[in-house]
């Protein structure tokens, strides 16, 4: 089992761990919204839609901003961003994404296995 270095890390990794969920649940939400406004054709839901999605734009530059930087501390590969890496064989994923499940287990589990090197990292300070 893995830990990291600094508690900056480690409070970075929860707070991209919350946006990249947050953002996973927007997306279907904003386009569930402007599909129900233009069915019902209703003024208000449309409204409620656009500043949906435009929360959803702000989270998902948030998203870009905040992955960079969220690394595996044996591997230095960042877990929740794209990679040009070959994820491991034994690696898992729920509804076909690593960094969702890096993601939840980060905030549910307090620590994450990482989808390149196949090992677990645990959000707590080296001593």
């Amino acid at each position: 089992m893995h830990r990291f270095r600094s508690g900056t890390t480690i409070r970075r990794m929860r707070l991209t761990a919350f946006v990249v969920l947050a953002t996973t649940l927007l997306v279907p939400v904003s386009g569930l919204l402007l599909f129900v406004s233009y069915v019902l054709n209703r003024h208000e839901l449309l409204v409620a839609g656009l500043y949906v999605m435009s929360l959803t734009v702000f989270m998902l530059i948030l998203r870009w901003a905040s992955t960079l930087r969220t690394r595996c501390p044996l591997c230095m590969a960042r877990v929740m961003a794209k990679n040009p890496y070959s994820s491991h064989r034994r690696a898992k994923m729920i509804f076909g994404s690593h960094r969702l499940r890096v993601a939840l287990s980060v905030l549910l589990r307090n620590g994450f296995t990482c989808p390149y090197c196949n090992e677990r990292a645990h959000l707590k300070l080296r001593e």
